[in-house]
């Protein structure tokens, strides 16, 4: 496990996740079992729930994917 927080390591790796075609999101949450924090990237659902190129974890820290549809602006 990392000696930095999970919100220092969300922030260094935010900008790596987003290049990953199909993330629209990366975010804070629990695990499924809600045991652990995590990092949560969330994709569009058009795109492999599973894209090989989203890590399952990183500094420590498990990675959960979830499918989204489209955010939108309340503008």
């Amino acid at each position: 496990m990392s000696n930095k927080t999970i919100l220092e390591v969300k922030e260094e790796w935010e900008k790596d996740l987003m290049k990953i075609p199909g993330v629209m999101a990366v975010g804070i949450g629990l695990t499924k079992d809600h045991q652990k924090k995590c990092i949560k990237v969330y994709i569009y659902r058009n795109v492999s729930s599973r894209n090989a190129s989203i890590p399952r974890s990183i500094e420590g820290y498990p990675i959960e994917v979830e499918v989204r549809r489209e955010f939108r602006s309340r503008s």
